[in-house]
């Protein structure tokens, strides 16, 4: 029972991540594990921004809660304000350095999602109007222009998906799953609710996937960390399930799926071939994997208890980038990607991690000592399985230095 119970307050936090979405707000796991006044907590924090820069990533800004990439050059991101309702959206061009706001939004923001042309922004939000209640929807931008409209949602969880083509995106309304063409705002049923109604348990909303060229799709519907799919395009349908998050599913082709599966802190990343049944399973345990795959490029990024690790498809590799973030999406040519740490957005190149490995072994000694003096020091750990939670970060870092 121990077990289970174990981080759920890591689960509850990490919410889910969508295909050129970013939906988990970036997370510190040692503020959860470490007593606030725990000075190891300021030294690890220090440590793992120093870990940044050994690598020779950029830093864009500060403050930052979203990311993803609209172009092969350019980073649109979501920055909050503190204490206000007041959010920034802003773009970054990773070859000139420069940086211009493009408008602000108010309200909670509660994901950010790019289409896959590099017209449109969509924005989960919530928003206090009238009522104590606040309102939930989708806010829709078009980046050629600046026009902006609203669609309404009723849920404040994850109930849309953009198309893999990038021109439309899926939400449920009563009828089923509906298509919405973001630019002409064209409205159809893509998918009627009477094709998979039987998978539906709960009152939360079903969210739609699609593969390239949409020769299948899943729609997916559940709650609390237990999802079932019912998957179309494999002759009859067929029922899927282990599913953990819907944000954290992807199709990276016609055949294949990436999804995250287990529970509560022991999660893991599966990669499945639908007409082998084959499964390769990485990164378990862990806290959290904040999956998300980059279609361009064809790379799989997730965390492993917040180490990110990176997986090329044609070359059928796993990688530790020996750096924690969240967030991670990559430039369409894989070169560059996107990393969320402590609220600050950097720019990584994927192939200094390789070449700056002397100087981040520096980082990682540096990091590894601190948590294992920490395991001797419960005074600075702030609840009951923060032994255990320590006890993971000392292995990864051994892990790397081996």
């Amino acid at each position: 029972m121990k077990k289970i119970t174990l981080h759920v307050i890591s689960l509850l936090l990490f919410w889910s991540a969508a295909g050129n979405m970013s939906i988990a707000r970036d997370i510190n796991l040692d503020e959860i594990y470490l007593r606030p006044s725990s000075p190891y907590l300021r030294r690890l924090i220090i440590a793992k921004l120093d870990a940044y820069q050994e690598a020779g990533a950029h830093l864009v800004d500060s403050g930052v809660i979203f990311a993803g990439w609209f172009s092969g050059k350019d980073v649109v991101y979501v920055k909050e304000f503190p204490g206000t309702e007041e959010n920034a959206v802003c773009v970054y061009d990773v070859r000139t350095g420069q940086q211009r706001e493009l408008f602000r939004i108010t309200g909670t923001v509660m994901a950010l999602a790019v289409t896959a042309d590099g017209r449109h922004i969509v924005i989960k939000r919530m928003v206090r109007r009238r009522s104590i209640v606040p309102d939930n929807e989708l806010y829709v931008y078009y980046l050629p222009t600046g026009r902006s409209y609203r669609v309404s949602s009723n849920s404040i969880f994850r109930d849309f998906s953009v198309a893999p083509e990038g021109n439309s995106m899926f939400h449920e309304t009563g009828r089923g799953i509906e298509e919405l063409t973001l630019f002409s705002k064209v409205r159809r049923i893509a998918v009627p609710k009477r094709h998979y109604s039987l998978i539906v348990a709960t009152d939360n909303p079903s969210v739609a996937c699609f593969s390239p060229g949409r020769n299948r799709y899943i729609v997916m519907n559940g709650g609390g960390g237990r999802y079932k799919g019912i998957l179309f395009g494999t002759g009859s349908a067929s029922i899927l399930k282990g599913i953990t998050s819907p944000g954290e599913f992807f199709f990276v082709d016609n055949n294949t799926i990436a999804y995250r599966k287990g529970y509560t802190g022991y999660f893991f990343v599966a990669l499945r071939n639908l007409l082998t049944g084959r499964e390769t399973r990485f990164g378990y345990p862990s806290l959290n994997t904040s999956l998300n795959y980059s279609v361009a490029p064809g790379i799989l990024s997730f965390t492993k208890d917040q180490m990110i690790q990176l997986y090329v498809m044609s070359e059928k590799k796993l990688f530790n980038a020996g750096i924690e973030g969240e967030d991670v999406s990559f430039s369409a040519d894989g070169v560059n990607f996107t990393a969320l740490i402590c609220n600050r957005l950097f720019i990584v190149n994927r192939h200094s991690l390789t070449r700056r490995r002397i100087g981040l072994r520096r980082s990682w000694r540096n990091i590894l000592r601190i948590y294992r003096e920490l395991k001797t020091r419960p005074g600075d750990m702030d609840n009951e399985f923060s032994a255990q939670y320590i006890g993971r970060k000392i292995s990864i870092y051994s892990e790397l230095l081996r």
